[in-house]
């Protein structure tokens, strides 16, 4: 037989499992913490467009529906507050109207955004404040800072009440006194002749004093009055020639105006955003955010639906009332429902008075074709009422009426 060659009689060659290579992991720090590589990770700032993406979107309409909740609440708050009030003098409240405006306020701010960060609108709508500055810087827990909480109380409450009592005293009709020179004063270089002689009659108290500590004391008190009252009616008469009261009021219709315009461009911002509905907020950097993220938006129409129902009842009444002939109505209900005899048994008004309106004697009398005497507005208003009216005595159907003689009424 032939030899076997030297590659067949050779064992086949195999080739070793490469050794995999070990990849670099992160090792993990005691007590499960972060390596340092994600702590400083988290810590890095993220750019401005990843922290825009990374915010939740909050709707546009809820945000106003916040604020409409929160004035139709204030509003409810306020009318049942000044019922207290109801037994005061009218002027008491119209004197003291911003104070207690603001006294109001001061209580919801304390009850509602001091201590639970939202107003009760916001809260209705799963909706808190947030500060953006520190979400921005990469804080955990961006709850409202107690500065915010102040500039928000002093915007929406101390502002509004010194804007309003301001406004009163700019337009005011009195004016601050003045001091005008008589006939009989002299202008002097310290102040007029009066004050001069108050000064000099400070000295002889002083001199005559003998050099004793109390008389020093009181003309020095004397003086320093004298010359605080000459202080005082020259700026009272500075303030007088300036008009300073129709400048101030000049100076807040301006202010006005540019708050004015301010808000309509914060308002053209927040539809094209979707942040910072109002001036205040958008100053302070307080966003509005869901109080649970996960939790779906829950909008009951019950409401709605009740309130749409009754308005539509209500107007096709009052469209289709008009039109029906009530009394007619009524008549063919008791000719259908009632006989004759009971109708006429149920009648008690006397002889001698209208059946229709029970007056007695009988205005401008009326016979009827069953022989029986009415008012003539009464029995003529039921005819055109209803063509087959029935007599309220024997239920006859009324076909002719006839008016009576002077003699028989």
């Amino acid at each position: 037989p032939p030899l076997p060659s030297a590659s067949s009689a050779l064992p086949p060659r195999t080739t070793p499992p490469p050794t995999p290579t070990p990849t670099p992991t992160a090792v993990a720090a005691p007590g499960n913490a972060p390596s340092p590589a994600t702590a400083a990770l988290k810590r890095a700032p993220l750019p401005r467009s990843a922290r825009f993406s990374l915010a939740l979107p909050i709707l546009r309409a809820t945000q106003l529906d916040a604020l409409q909740l929160d004035a139709e609440l204030y509003q409810l708050l306020k009318a049942q507050f000044l019922k207290v009030f109801a037994f005061f003098r009218p002027s008491f409240i119209q004197r003291f109207e911003p104070e207690l405006d603001a006294l109001l306020q001061l209580l919801v701010y304390h009850l509602s955004v001091c201590s639970a960060g939202a107003t009760y609108g916001q809260s209705l709508l799963n909706l808190r404040y947030r500060d953006e500055r520190r979400v921005r810087a990469g804080a955990e827990t961006p709850l409202l800072s107690r500065a915010q909480k102040v500039l928000y109380g002093l915007l929406h409450i101390g502002v509004p009440w010194l804007w309003a009592r301001t406004s009163q005293w700019s337009v005011s009709s009195w004016g601050p006194p003045s001091f005008p020179a008589a006939s009989g004063e002299r202008d002097l270089p310290g102040g007029t002749a009066d004050e001069s002689e108050g000064l000099e009659e400070g000295d002889e108290l002083a001199a005559a004093g003998g050099g004793r500590v109390v008389g020093a004391g009181r003309a020095l008190l004397q003086q320093l009055l004298l010359r605080w009252r000459r202080q005082a009616a020259r700026v009272l008469a500075w303030l007088a020639r300036q008009d300073w009261r129709r400048r101030c009021g000049q100076w807040m219709d301006m202010a006005e105006r540019v708050y004015k315009l301010l808000t309509f461009f914060n308002l053209l911002r927040f539809l094209a955003r979707g942040v910072y509905p109002s001036l205040a907020e958008r100053v302070l950097r307080m966003r509005l955010v869901y109080a649970t993220p996960r939790q779906p938006r829950q909008v009951s129409f019950e409401f709605m639906n009740r309130q749409l129902l009754w308005h539509g009842f209500a107007e096709f009444l009052f469209f289709i009332l008009p039109l029906i002939n009530v009394q007619k109505v009524k008549n063919l209900g008791r000719r259908l429902f009632f006989s004759s005899s009971s109708l006429v048994n149920s009648v008690v008004v006397p002889e001698h008075a209208c059946a229709v309106c029970a007056q007695s004697p009988i205005h401008t009398p009326y016979r009827t074709s069953c022989g029986h005497v009415f008012c003539y507005y009464c029995i003529s208003s039921c005819i055109l009422a209803d063509a087959a009216f029935p007599c309220s005595r024997c239920g006859s159907v009324v076909d002719a009426i006839t008016r009576v003689g002077a003699s028989q009424g």
